[in-house]
């Protein structure tokens, strides 16, 4: 069963934000016309650099069975028959077979939030697996993007063939299968997105519900926006469990000519988990057997 995730709204923060800077520069008569009811905003996140990068990835012990919110799976792997045949020669002489056909099977991967950040309470987190954990997701490159908090699978369908000759003694049988290997597991990961403000500034819109206009507009520069995802205690907006999903860093940036410029980046953290049914390698096996005596000779005499 899935539990409730912690969930960080990014236009949520800069709206407490920016609507803290109109109150604090308001005069008396002003303040006590302001209403945040009476206003939704709008934010440009154009001006906003984007990085999504993995911290940690860890597949959970295989031969266990857990529950996901998908279900109960036990890891691990194992070959599953597909497509069998089952051709007898109760003839005289030898005879040829065609073992062909083919089936599909679906590989998914299964990706529930625990903890993570929205725009406009919009999920959209990008999920990069090293290519030694590709093979173990749905689909054929290794990345996922992720825009559901809870319940998000992405599936694919992989078709398997099997056209296979065999000859078949007098009085033998010939059996087939066709094999595919399913491979369970379930991954723990957590996400690191930085996000900051290389140059310019973010305009916040304020509108009115009724008409939409625009009342006020606050724009915030790269500073602003790392003071926003500060504690209330140290001049920002977030409550004590926020806190706990973001990180402040000061970094400096050379360019060509040695000019360096300092800027603050936002790192927040998206932790969650993935379990992955994943279909990887197939085998045919045909082995040829002498039928039976008495049933040999049943159909003789039929």
């Amino acid at each position: 069963m899935s539990v409730s995730a912690n969930v960080l709204d990014l236009n949520e923060v800069l709206r407490r934000y920016a609507y803290n800077r109109i109150y604090t520069k308001s005069n008396f008569f002003k303040k006590w016309l302001l209403e945040e009811k009476d206003f939704y905003v709008e934010v440009d996140w154009k001006g906003v650099t984007v990085d999504h990068n993995i911290q940690r990835l860890s597949l959970r012990p295989t031969k266990n069975t857990y529950t996901t919110p998908f279900g109960k799976v036990t890891t691990g792997s194992r070959w599953i028959s597909l497509l069998s045949c089952d051709f007898e020669n109760h003839s005289d002489s030898k005879q040829s077979h065609e073992f062909i056909g083919k089936r599909d099977t679906t590989s998914w991967v299964g990706v529930d939030l625990k903890t993570c950040y929205t725009i406009s309470k919009d999920v959209n987190i990008s999920i990069n697996l090293p290519s030694n954990f590709s093979r173990h997701r749905a689909g054929r490159d290794n990345g996922v993007n992720v825009q559901q908090i809870k319940g998000e699978v992405f599936r694919d369908i992989l078709t398997w063939e099997v056209r296979s000759h065999v000859d078949v003694k007098p009085g033998w049988r010939a059996i087939g299968d066709l094999l595919a290997l399913e491979e369970t597991h379930v991954m723990d990961f957590e996400i690191t997105t930085g996000l900051f403000v290389p140059r310019g500034k973010i305009p916040v819109w304020f509108k009115r519900h009724g008409d939409k206009s625009v009342s006020h507009l606050v724009e915030l520069d790269s500073e602003d926006f790392a003071s926003a995802f500060q504690s209330k205690a140290s001049g920002g907006v977030l409550e004590e469990e926020e806190c706990k999903m973001v990180k402040i860093l000061k970094e400096v940036q050379i360019d060509q000519d040695g000019n360096d410029s300092k800027y603050s980046s936002i790192h927040l953290i998206t932790k969650g988990s993935a379990t992955m049914v994943a279909w990887s390698d197939q085998r045919v096996d045909i082995k040829t057997e002498p039928l039976n005596l008495v049933e040999r000779e049943l159909n003789k005499d039929v």
